[in-house]
């Protein structure tokens, strides 16, 4: 009976080590798709400041997470809170000093946004279209 235990415990093990090495990405495809995440969270909040909230929200994937207590669930309700982001603020010339990646995975990457001394978490959907689903300050 512990023999059996021990094939079975074995083979879970063996097959999550499997599992985790098929998720793995080489370097270089990791690179990219960090690549492309820093990009697309760069255009979106440059965009979002410079009030073209059009182009905000084509960069941008529903559900969307505001702040991790919001979520909005259609584009259109998305363009709205742009809209209202932007009439309540104004325009305004920021753009990222520096940026770096939190974390990064096939299915998020966590860009982190420095705007001089303030810092916001922008999560990107990586696939054939990378999107923004959310930040956080």
């Amino acid at each position: 009976m512990a023999n059996r235990r021990r094939r079975c415990l074995a083979t879970v093990c063996g097959l999550g080590l499997l599992f985790a090495l098929a998720q793995a990405a080489p370097p270089e495809e990791r690179a990219a798709r960090n690549e492309d995440a820093t990009q697309v969270a760069k255009a979106w909040f440059t965009s979002l400041m410079s009030g073209e909230t059009a182009v905000t929200t084509a960069l941008s994937a529903v559900p969307f997470s505001f702040d991790g207590k919001e979520e909005v669930t259609s584009l259109v309700d998305l363009k709205e809170r742009y809209d209202r982001i932007v009439s309540g603020k104004g325009k305004r010339d920021l753009k990222p000093t520096s940026v770096k990646i939190r974390s990064s995975s096939p299915d998020e990457v966590e860009v982190v946004l420095m705007i001089e001394d303030e810092g916001i978490v922008v999560s990107v959907k990586p696939g054939d279209a990378f999107r923004v689903m959310g930040f956080r300050d």
